[in-house]
This record gives C-alpha cells, sequence and structure tokens, in this order.
C-alpha cells in the first residue's frame, strides 16, 4: 500500500483520487483480511483518516452500532421486566421478542409488560401487537 501511494505521488496523482484508490483498497482488502492486517497495510497512510469515503463509512458503522445497542438494551429491559414480573420467559416467547426489530414496538411491549396482571395476558397483547 505504501509502495503505491509512493508511486502515486511521484506520478502527480491528485490527492482526491489517491484517497479513492486507498478507499477501494481498504473496501476490498476487508473482504479478505482481518482488521490487524490492514491497519498494518494502512499504518503509513494518514490521509486515509481524513478522507470523506473512510468518514462516512465509519460514521455508518458508529450509527448501525448505536442503533443495533439501543436496539439491544430493549430487549434485555423487556426480558427482564418479564423475568421479574412473572418467571421464567418461555423461549418461545424470548424467540419471538428477539425478532422485534422496531423500537417503538420494543418500547411499547415494555409498557404492556408493565401493566398486564398475567404472562399469559401480555403473550396474548404482544401477539396481536406484532402481528397486527
Amino acid at each position: 500500500v505504501s509502495q503505491l501511494d509512493e508511486r502515486m505521488r511521484a506520478e502527480h496523482i491528485s490527492e482526491q483520487t489517491r484517497l479513492m484508490v486507498h478507499t477501494s483498497g481498504l473496501l476490498l482488502m476487508g473482504m479478505r483480511y482481518n482488521w490487524d492486517v490492514i491497519q498494518q497495510a494502512f499504518m503509513r497512510i494518514h490521509e486515509m483518516r481524513e478522507s470523506t469515503s473512510y468518514q462516512a463509512i465509519l460514521r455508518e458503522g458508529r450509527d448501525e452500532g448505536l442503533k443495533l445497542g439501543r436496539q439491544e438494551e430493549l430487549h434485555e429491559m423487556l426480558s427482564e421486566t418479564l423475568n421479574e414480573r412473572f418467571g421464567p420467559i418461555p423461549e418461545q416467547l424470548t424467540q419471538a421478542i428477539d425478532r422485534l426489530t422496531e423500537r417503538t414496538k420494543l418500547r411499547a411491549a415494555i409498557r404492556l409488560a408493565m401493566q398486564v396482571a398475567t404472562l399469559e395476558q401480555f403473550r396474548a397483547e404482544f401477539d396481536k401487537s406484532t402481528t397486527g
């Protein structure tokens, strides 16, 4: 990677084009090599971190990670609420909860878990709200 960068600099390739080549290389290497190998290969290419493409990739990864983290937190809150109120949750219900990905439906399910009197009532209302 550093040899490629040196050659592009020697041939007066624009910075924008060099960054595009580096970003493409980073993405393609990610399909075959682990992150440690990729970091080693790009260690000397400091401009990569300033690339708008690289920044966009990082931003998208952060956003996706935050979204998944919030979703996981809501799943845990729902499971803990049900466990605390009604004891162990049947596996079938746990799987149904795990399939739920919409934040608004997860939040509604948490509220429902705090309002119902029995686990059976929760299941009946939960099934209605997630299928219709």
